[in-house]
């Protein structure tokens, strides 16, 4: 059964059955209204939005300096009168995509399985349709992720390991933790408690199986992931992305148009090319350095001992059709039409 919740006791839900309905509300055309305003409650809506980001990682042959990547962005609104507050609330799908974690493959002896994402954030941003908005940052917390020891309780920290739980209450000066006693019996720092998320994976190295139908995508790495299943049992076969939550109340909606949600863009570092130049209006990215902290749309992980950071800023291609384009490619600024758009509904 679908669930109506309020934020700010006017946000629901869209779909709910007459009963559903809470007082002051009636049900017309399928939808919930508040009779008294004659306000509709909009469907929430669900887009990947991409973003331009930096790593720490080697440069790649014949790679353009940055990597693309899509995140899921979903907004459920209250009714946003003209004028007046209104209220959301926001989930987002955010990691990094299989070429990150291809990477690792190649630099970890015998592949890895799993990933220890030790921040990440990502940051909602309004662009227009709202007066004075502060950006929302949804961010990693301590139930995103179940907390398990690196190395299961034989040493091994492969693919098909049973890795023990652990709590981060107890951790040691050395970053060892007492839970986590799986080399030699001891804790060790090498054997560390973390918020490990699994790498989608297969063992399907046959021709025509999962590891080889996906050819050859990354053309700047050594091996296709059917090289890397036949060297190291599996492939990567997917993105690893992590649920974040957040709400947010007392925005006040513009007087008319449209209230537009994306990721930040503005308080991310990033800048724009203003030099007249042959890539002018392209985004000169900030640096992703792992020791710094992480920004507004930022992470930082382990991939076995690699050290793995992203700092990202809403963005599309340069080469994308849809903008001015540049001579190198870059990333640029993303056009209204691709954020996620509710109408404000003028008496």
């Amino acid at each position: 059964m679908r669930i109506c919740f309020l934020i700010a006791s006017v946000m629901l839900l869209p779909g709910c059955s007459d009963f559903d309905c809470p007082g002051g509300q009636v049900r017309v055309d399928g939808v919930c209204r508040l009779a008294e305003m004659g306000l509709v409650i909009p469907d929430p809506k669900a887009r990947r939005i991409q973003l331009a980001c930096s790593d720490n990682l080697p440069p790649r042959p014949n790679a353009p300096g940055f990597s693309l990547l899509a995140w899921e962005l979903s907004v459920s609104p209250s009714p946003i009168p003209s004028g007046t507050e209104f209220g959301f609330g926001l989930t987002a799908f955010a990691g990094f995509d299989e070429f990150f974690l291809n990477v690792a493959q190649h630099l970890v002896p015998g592949g890895v399985s799993r990933v220890n994402v030790l921040e990440l954030q990502a940051t909602v941003r309004v662009r227009r349709g709202a007066k004075d908005p502060e950006p929302i940052a949804l961010t990693l917390d301590s139930q995103s992720i179940p907390w398990t020891c690196r190395y299961d309780n034989n040493g091994n920290a492969g693919h098909s390991g049973d890795f023990p739980s652990c709590s981060p209450g107890k951790l040691n000066p050395d970053d060892s933790n007492d839970d986590c006693t799986g080399l030699g019996g001891l804790a060790q720092p090498d054997n560390p408690c973390g918020q490990f998320q699994k790498i989608p994976t297969s063992t399907d190295c046959e021709p025509g199986g999962a590891c080889d139908v996906q050819g050859n995508p990354f053309p700047g790495l050594e091996l296709s992931p059917l090289e890397l299943c036949e060297t190291n049992g599996f492939c990567v076969v997917g993105p690893v992305e992590v649920e974040l939550r957040g709400e947010k109340e007392g925005y006040v909606a513009a007087d008319s148009g449209h209230v537009l949600f994306g990721w930040d863009d503005v308080s991310t570092g990033a800048e724009l090319d203003e030099t007249n130049g042959p890539n002018h209006g392209t985004w000169i990215l900030p640096p992703a350095v792992f020791g710094e902290e992480v920004g507004p749309n930022g992470m930082r992980s382990k991939v076995g001992d690699v050290e793995i950071a992203l700092e990202c800023t809403m963005a599309i291609s340069s080469w994308n059709p849809v903008v001015e384009g540049s001579r190198d490619q870059r990333s640029a600024p993303a056009p209204d039409h691709m954020l996620i758009s509710f109408p404000i509904q003028e008496p």
